[in-house]
Formats: C-alpha cells, structure tokens, sequence
C-alpha cells in the first residue's frame, strides 16, 4: 500500500512539474494589507492546445505506423487486396476450418490404418502377407491426404 501511495505521489507531482514546464500553471504572489497573498491560475486554453496537439501527433505517428505493419503484412499475397478487414478475417477463418476439417479427416485415416496395422499383428505372421497391400493402400492413402493438407496451408 505504501508502495502505491508513493507511485501516486510520484506521478502527482511529475504532472505537477510537466504543467509548469509547459506553462498550464503559474504561481504569482502580491502584497496586501492582510499579507502576502498567492495565487495559482491555471490556463485551461494552453492546457487544451497541447492536448489537441499530442493527439495529433499521436496520430500521425501510429497512422505511420499502421500503413508501414499493413505493408509487411502481405495482404496482397493471401488474396486479400481491396477487401474490408472484416471480409479477409472471414475468409482467413473459413480456410482454417475448412485445414481443421482436412485434419481431421487425415486422423480418421490414420486410426484406420493404425487398425489394420493392430488386427494384422495379432492375427499373425501367415495373415501378415494376405493384409499387408491393404495396410500399404491405406497409410499411401493417409500420406497423400497429408500431403494434399500440408500443400493447402499457406
């Protein structure tokens, strides 16, 4: 706790100090007949012009920013030049369903080779020969769907 009231008070007066700097406060002190009075006035139209212009300058700068990330991005080599945002998500999204889908499919076939594989171990050596072109047809078939899925993933 005490940590965090000195973080306050630290950032308290950093602020403090900024806004003289930058002239948003001024302290001014007169003789009266009662004594010495202070006065701080504060400039709400300084206050306001720095503030619309660091907002500019923000802009600026992470419009920059944001035009140099859209340009290594490569939007134009997935296909999604002159799109909305919202549609090239849609579609980064559908492709990734429709890889999932692929994938699972490719498990499927797998399981099923691995199947075979199992009952032609437990049946023996004599059926091992009968079964084995089955088991070779079915991971032949589980490499090209592999590599039919891993060709479509950019």
């Amino acid at each position: 706790m005490k940590r965090f009231l000195a973080v306050i008070v630290v950032l308290v007066v950093g602020v403090v100090g900024f806004g003289f700097y930058r002239g948003w406060f001024r302290v001014s002190t007169s003789d009266t007949e009662r004594g010495n009075q202070v006065k701080l006035d504060v400039d709400k139209e300084k206050i306001k012009e720095d503030r619309d212009k660091a907002g500019a300058e923000i802009k600026d700068v992470t419009g920059d920013l944001t035009g140099k990330a859209k340009k290594s991005s490569g939007s134009d080599r997935a296909g999604g030049e002159g799109k909305a945002p919202r549609q090239e998500y849609e579609r980064q999204a559908d492709e990734k369903l429709k890889a999932l889908e692929r994938m699972e499919a490719l498990r499927k076939k797998k399981e099923a080779a691995r199947k075979k594989l199992d009952d032609l171990k437990a049946a023996g050596a004599a059926t091992w020969e009968d079964g084995k072109a089955g088991v070779e047809a079915a991971l032949d078939d589980w490499r090209k769907a592999y590599e039919d899925l891993r060709s479509k993933l950019p």
